[in-house]
C-alpha cells in the first residue's frame, strides 16, 4: 500500500493539469477514504461530517500502529490539491478539518 499512496501524492503534482479528472474520480474523497482506513476511524472516533465513511474500518487504531509515513504523503497530497481554488472549495464544503483533527499523529518532533 505504501508505493500506492506514494503515486497518489506524485500524481497530486499534476492538479493544474488534470483537474477535471480528478475532479470526476473524486481524489479528495479516496485520500479521505484511505485516511479512515490507514488511522482506524470507526463510528465511534469519525467526524459527523464522514459519518458516510463509517464501516471502512471495524477496528481502532492506536497512534503505534498508525503509519506515519503513509499519513504524510497522504496529508501531503491533500496540500498539493489545496493549491486549486476548485479543490480548496471542495475540502471547505466536505469540512476536511474535521477529519484532519481525529488523526492520530505522532507530536512534531516525535522520532519514536
Amino acid at each position: 500500500m505504501k508505493h500506492l499512496i506514494e503515486v497518489i501524492r506524485n500524481v497530486c503534482f499534476e492538479y493544474e493539469k488534470y483537474e477535471k479528472d480528478f475532479i470526476q474520480m473524486n481524489m479528495i474523497e479516496l485520500i479521505c477514504r484511505t485516511l479512515v482506513k490507514e488511522h482506524g476511524l470507526t463510528e465511534h472516533t469519525l467526524p459527523k461530517s464522514f459519518s458516510h465513511m463509517i464501516g471502512i474500518c471495524k477496528k481502532e487504531k492506536f497512534i503505534p500502529d498508525v503509519d506515519q509515513n503513509n499519513t504524510k504523503e497522504l496529508l501531503d497530497g491533500l496540500m498539493l490539491l489545496a493549491n486549486s481554488m476548485t479543490f480548496l472549495k471542495k475540502m471547505d464544503e466536505i469540512k476536511i478539518y474535521d477529519l484532519t483533527d481525529r488523526l492520530k499523529i505522532k507530536p512534531f518532533g516525535e522520532t519514536r
